[in-house]
């Protein structure tokens, strides 16, 4: 297993544990849906053929605490 693999793994391990496994999107299809905006610089992006960035999961908070542990999280890993 290569370590970014491993790294991936071990990311979304933490997130299905803040917001549990049904409430994380990983199906690239669905994230491809979900990342794509009307704002006037992903447009930009598209229209130059450049690749967007792609989220390795979108996840979906149930509540103040959740938010609170995802801020944490994105904290501990520096996505501040």
């Amino acid at each position: 297993m290569a370590k970014t693999e491993f790294l991936e793994k071990y990311l979304l391990y933490e997130l299905e544990d803040i917001v549990g496994e049904e409430n994380i999107v990983i199906d690239r299809a669905e994230m491809d849906a979900q990342s794509l905006d009307v704002w006037w610089v992903t447009r930009f992006l598209l229209s130059k053929e450049t690749e967007i960035p792609k989220p390795l999961a979108i996840v979906f908070p149930r509540s103040t605490q959740e938010v609170v542990r995802l801020v944490k999280f994105a904290d501990e890993h520096r996505w501040t």
